[in-house]
């Protein structure tokens, strides 16, 4: 788990998604550089900081690496019942995470569509206007 307490008065998480979701339920960015990068193997690597103490969110009141805890543990762990807004949080966090592939993939795959009077076509975005005039003739 990438979450860390320093000295019980801060509290630092990578997890950019972590993060959001600590900002929307109502946790505070340190004032003093709320948010780092350090190059580590060639890649920055971000850190967001947060001030330790107690965030209320749908009637329940944790500390800070309270709730990134739950935000980062595994389901089985979650200790809060699935309709918390945590919860709700948490697993738009992991969608995320699992649609990331996906459209990496689409990226590297880009498209167009074209449309000729009624009909419309799906081509390649490498096609060219001229192909795509004889491609509607068919």
């Amino acid at each position: 788990m990438d979450l860390e307490t320093i000295n019980g008065t801060h509290v630092f998480v990578r997890d950019v998604a972590a993060a959001s979701a600590l900002i929307a339920i109502g946790a505070k960015l340190r004032q003093q550089m709320p948010v780092t990068a350090a190059s580590v193997g060639g890649h920055a690597q971000i850190t967001f900081w947060f001030d330790q103490g107690n965030v209320e969110c749908g009637g329940v009141t944790k500390s800070v690496s309270e709730w990134l805890r739950l935000l980062l543990c595994p389901w089985v762990d979650f200790r809060l019942p699935l309709e918390h807004p945590v919860a709700f949080l948490k697993a738009a966090a992991e969608n995320r995470k699992s649609l990331l592939p996906a459209i990496k993939s689409a990226e590297e795959k880009p498209f167009r569509i074209a449309q000729r009077g009624n009909r419309i076509i799906v081509v390649g975005a490498d096609v060219s206007d001229d192909q795509i005039r004889k491609l509607s003739r068919l």
